[in-house]
């Protein structure tokens, strides 16, 4: 069985002046990439003292 054809949206694409280099759709996604977020700038902070005196 082939997959479904995507579907098409009418019209012209929007545009915006600054787009967003990333876009989460749904409610899942947020909490998982807050918290990897949250996990790389607790690393980053942990480390400041030590990349300062490089």
């Amino acid at each position: 069985m082939p997959p479904p054809e995507p579907r098409r949206i009418p019209g012209p694409p929007p545009t915006h002046p600054e787009p967003p280099l990333r876009l989460v759709l749904g409610t899942y996604p947020c909490p998982v990439v807050e918290a990897a977020y949250r996990q790389r700038l607790d690393t980053w902070n942990a480390r400041r003292p030590l990349a300062s005196r490089a």
